[in-house]
């Protein structure tokens, strides 16, 4: 949805009365609130179908944020801080909200009202976690959900449409699962969809494209070929799997997503060796290319987030082994032109590990 602020001097009355009748519109303070089918047109125009709004002015004051959620210390120890990066200021803050549990290997999705989070491990038992916590962006309050997942499992991934959430794969500790779980933003109730990964996987990158339809699973790792470069795609609103043609440039696992308008960034990882560089992949043509771009230094476990205008790569560690230990640095790319930059802000935590959630509309 889009947010804009309440300056209508050159909209009619009837203009607004006739998208209060087709439903498209909300009245609040100080908002007016319209679906995302709103198209910009021009400088402070917008268009609904036929009709045109003139003079509308997005505010700058909106805190578009994205949350880093828990994870593991550089001395190894688990955590439950939540820190939050203001999108406009990239800037951030360290908020007095916790998870439940102090822990790491569990997955993020969003909606446009809560971030959700599920599974993982902690240090006491049960170990693993089947459980789901819930963050509402308007009022950051953390809860617990009354639903779980079908079982406990942690190093999962994530995918978001508009409607659900997709939780998928994931270690269980004595095996790695197919299955994927989903949750219904409506009314938060947990299914398993029937469809099924192509294989048992954790540890894999994931990317929900912009317009919510598309979701693509990249890589990760498995207990029958170890590492994969293969690529998976959901449909969301059939809820099928296909493979698509291309791959990775080489096998990898655990690295960050990043989903821009048009392509989507598969950043770090590991493999053969804990790997810099971001690999570009193109919505239309569903074809891998090499970036010029790369991190600013090897990590895995990393997390990201995004607006609509940069992606972010966050913390992270060197190796699977923790001999440099956990980054507190944050990576952009700034979609526009590629460039690629390093935020002055740093995570107040060095972190690796945890996941994120994301408040963008």
């Amino acid at each position: 949805m889009n947010y804009l602020r309440n300056k209508f001097t050159f909209i009619t009355q009837s203009k607004l009365n006739e998208l209060a009748f087709y439903g498209k519109i909300v009245k609040g303070e100080p908002y007016l609130v319209l679906d995302k089918n709103l198209v910009a047109i021009g400088l402070n125009t917008f268009s609904y179908g036929t009709l045109v709004l003139t003079d509308i002015s997005i505010p700058i004051d909106i805190d578009y944020r994205g949350y880093v959620i828990a994870g593991c210390s550089n001395d190894e120890n688990l955590l439950d801080s939540i820190e939050v990066l203001y999108f406009s200021s990239e800037t951030l803050s360290n908020v007095s909200i916790y998870t439940h549990n102090k822990k790491a290997g569990h997955c993020g999705i969003s909606s446009y009202e809560k971030g959700y989070w599920c599974g993982g491990y902690r240090l006491e038992e049960p170990m693993f976690l089947n459980d789901i916590e819930t963050l509402t962006f308007s009022t950051n309050n953390v809860s617990i959900l009354g639903t779980t997942l079908s079982r406990a499992k942690n190093n999962l991934t994530g995918l978001s449409s508009e409607i659900k959430g997709y939780w998928c794969g994931g270690y269980v500790g004595d095996g790695i699962v197919s299955t994927i779980d989903f949750i219904q933003f409506n009314d938060e109730s947990i299914l398993n969809t029937l469809v099924t990964l192509s294989n048992s996987l954790c540890f894999y990158t994931s990317i929900s494209t912009l317009d919510k339809k598309t979701g693509y699973v990249f890589g990760g790792y498995t207990l029958v070929s170890n590492l994969m470069n293969n690529i998976t795609k959901l449909m969301f609103p059939t809820e099928t799997l296909s493979s698509v043609t291309s791959t990775l440039s080489y096998p990898c696992a655990d690295g960050a997503g990043i989903a821009s308008k048009e392509y989507g960034y598969i950043c770090g990882g590991f493999g053969e060796e804990v790997y810099s560089s971001i690999e570009k992949f193109t919505y239309s043509t569903e074809i891998i290319s090499s970036s010029l771009l790369s991190l600013s230094v090897p990590r895995t476990s990393l997390e990201s987030t995004s607006s609509n205008v940069k992606g972010y790569c966050i913390g992270g560690y060197d190796n699977t082994y923790h001999s440099v230990g956990s980054y507190d640095i944050i990576d952009g790319i700034n979609f526009s032109n590629d460039a690629y930059f390093i935020l002055d802000s740093h995570l107040s935590i060095a972190r690796d590990s945890f996941t994120s959630v994301t408040y963008f509309n």
